[in-house]
């Protein structure tokens, strides 16, 4: 029984010291300086591009595309490339909070595998259908599509087409991409909400370990 107690004593002591601990002024200054500092980084100009194709090492496209085919290389460009499926996804996480720019570079093909392809792409965002845009396969063209603000802080790209199975092929593939680029556009805009939750949480943890 004493020793319960001394237990529940214990407990009450260490909870006292926690709360002591969360009301540090220096604590709330700190997360307050961290917070403002998040904000201004999503401020701060973006362009980027995601090479499609390019599986390891630095700027390795898997992260950040999904539903595509295996890397290949272009026999008209000789740059890596890959075929998109019946609906590729581009994610750019953290990118939510204000628009977007984003921008899809195809190559072209061969008149034969032309004739086959999709001639229109649907491109959603977050599950939104934003625009249906004729192509010209044999040509290979860059699309433009400005995507808007979403509240989750993330972009979440769909291509959407028809497929087809070339001869001597197994796969239904249906347009090369070659790059995908992004840039943020507008005004001021909040940080993601999860990604700054995430930070502040990591800082008051550390914080808490420290004292």
């Amino acid at each position: 029984m004493q020793a319960l107690q001394q237990g529940s004593l214990s407990l009450r002591a260490e909870a006292r010291r926690l709360v002591a601990d969360l009301r540090d002024w220096r604590l709330l200054v700190s997360l307050g300086l961290f917070a403002a500092l998040l904000l201004i980084v999503a401020q701060a100009p973006l362009r980027a591009t995601i090479e499609v194709g390019l599986e390891e090492g630095f700027g390795a496209d898997l992260p950040l595309i999904a539903n595509f085919h295996a890397s290949e290389s272009s026999e008209f460009t000789h740059s890596n490339f890959r075929w998109t499926t019946g609906q590729s996804l581009i994610r750019l996480p953290g990118e939510g909070q204000r628009p977007v720019e984003l921008s899809i570079q195809l190559l072209p093909i061969s008149p034969e595998l032309a004739q086959q392809s999709p001639k229109t792409i649907e491109l959603w965002a977050n599950g939104r259908l934003l625009s249906q845009v004729a192509v010209r396969p044999s040509a290979g063209e860059r699309l433009t599509v400005l995507l808007p603000p979403d509240r989750s802080g993330d972009q979440i790209v769909e291509i959407r087409s028809a497929t087809f199975v070339p001869n001597g092929d197994r796969r239904a593939i249906g347009l090369p991409v070659d790059e995908v680029g992004f840039e943020r556009v507008g005004g001021l805009a909040l940080p993601a909400w999860r990604p700054t939750l995430a930070w502040l949480a990591a800082a008051l943890a550390l914080w808490l370990g420290l004292r």
